[in-house]
């Protein structure tokens, strides 16, 4: 999963009222963009949706968009 396109259907999840779908799909993400932060302390272009798991290019800077996720998800709170 690429996490801009997360990102995207989080907003869409909550513009539509589905609150709880995305504070799950945010939940999901953030477990491996931080697994893979703490272990090797790469933004990666892609993660795995089923594992943690990521690959294909290091220090992808659209991976900092969870960060943007990560603000939005507190004001759900």
């Amino acid at each position: 999963m690429w996490t801009q396109w997360q990102y995207l259907i989080f907003r869409g999840l909550i513009d539509y009222g589905y609150k709880k779908g995305a504070k799950e799909l945010v939940k999901k993400v953030l477990k491996n963009v931080d697994y893979q932060l703490r272990t090797n302390h790469w933004f990666w272009e892609f993660y795995s949706a089923d594992d943690l798991q990521a690959g294909w290019n290091r220090t992808y800077i659209w991976a900092g968009i969870i960060a943007r996720m990560l603000i939005d998800y507190n004001e759900l709170q």
